[in-house]
């Protein structure tokens, strides 16, 4: 039951995505030189600071210095798990609920689990008539 509107409508949004498209593909293109020649740069100033032990340095241009970051994963869940129970060490715990239980839940109970509030957005999704 379509009508020419909602049949231009469709045809102009597939345009529109396929532009929109095609226009982050030449920027992801053009950044990732940019970021290139800056992981290069980079590099040669890591050089620099690591051949004289310096932690870092000034320039007329700007400074430039050594920063560590540090990152934390799980290996095994369950020794971890087990470690943060026994030494009570709930502060190593953050607050993150897994959507695809909470639905299954909602599946299974129909209602939704104490403690968490969900909410559903309603989109439209545009797709191009399949070729026969």
């Amino acid at each position: 039951m379509e009508t020419q509107k909602e049949d231009k409508l469709v045809e102009k949004y597939i345009k529109l995505r396929t532009l929109k498209e095609r226009a982050k593909a030449e920027y992801d293109e053009k950044v990732g030189r940019v970021e290139a020649v800056m992981e290069q740069i980079e590099a040669d100033l890591m050089k620099f600071l690591s051949s004289t032990g310096l932690e870092s340095a000034n320039t007329k241009a700007g400074t430039f210095f050594k920063r560590t970051t540090t990152s934390a994963r799980v290996a095994d869940r369950d020794v971890y798990l087990h470690f943060v129970i026994e030494n009570d060490l709930l502060n190593f715990l953050e607050s993150r609920v897994s959507k695809t239980a909470v639905e299954e839940y909602i599946a299974e109970h129909g209602k939704v689990p104490p403690g968490i509030d969900i909410s559903r957005t309603v989109s439209i999704s545009v797709t191009r008539p399949k070729t026969r």
